[in-house]
């Protein structure tokens, strides 16, 4: 077993699970959005709040298997954010997203056996990989946009004050963005979710679901709220 994983940002449970994988000997490679070295000499001119930015996106720990597909691009979007200054659409987080998605269908190889992706950042992959014989194993984050919608509109409706925010916040999720997203579910042979919640939302997709798998997000350690000082 061979497994292609992609995830844009590269966040900590994904980090984990790259993680994982490769002390399991699986993993073929990791693509994400941006991929670096902070020990490399150049990023000791960056201001701190930048470094520690990037050093989120330090790889090595999985060697060579992390692949960039947007460096530069990730790269920019994050300067200009810290900067407070507005980025110019080619730098949303929609075509970084794509960039990611596009990159991937182009690394499959013979060696991989299953490409595990993440919600809006699969499509093309899956094509890709269902021509290939490849299964897909798709994580679903967050609930299902049905939901996601419902619970918002609700709100509105219950706070009308609050509208014009919530509408200009892009909360809701627009016509082109639900096909694509069952367009993903519906190619996946495997759905991972994280809470037992997040699958049920899932009744509301309008065909057939595959198998579905409830693995719970890790969190740190806890402590007795009574021996911490909270202040």
């Amino acid at each position: 077993m061979k497994i292609l994983l992609v995830n844009p940002t590269g966040n900590q449970n994904s980090k984990n699970l790259a993680r994982g994988l490769y002390k399991k000997k699986i993993l073929e490679n990791f693509i994400t959005s941006f991929n670096i070295n902070i020990k490399n000499s150049y990023f000791r001119y960056l201001n701190k709040k930048i470094k520690g930015k990037m050093q989120s996106r330090d790889y090595s720990f999985i060697k060579n298997k992390a692949k960039g597909a947007s460096n530069f691009k990730e790269f920019s979007r994050i300067i200009l954010t810290r900067l407070n200054i507005k980025k110019p659409n080619f730098l949303s987080n929609k075509q970084i997203f794509d960039d990611v998605d596009k990159y991937s269908s182009l690394s499959l190889n013979n060696n991989i056996t299953h490409v595990y992706c993440y919600q809006n950042c699969a499509l093309n992959t899956f094509i890709e990989a269902k021509k290939r014989g490849i299964k897909c194993i798709y994580e679903l984050p967050t609930i299902y946009w049905r939901e996601h919608n419902k619970i918002i509109k609700d709100e509105i409706k219950k706070n009308p004050h609050l509208k014009k925010n919530l509408l200009n916040s892009h909360f809701l999720i627009d016509k082109k963005k639900q096909k694509k997203l069952d367009k993903e579910i519906s190619m996946a042979d495997l759905i991972i979710a994280p809470s037992s919640y997040t699958q049920k939302t899932l009744r509301l997709f309008n065909g057939k679901l595959p198998k579905i798998r409830v693995i719970h997000y890790g969190s740190q350690n806890i402590y007795d709220i009574k021996k911490k000082k909270l202040v």
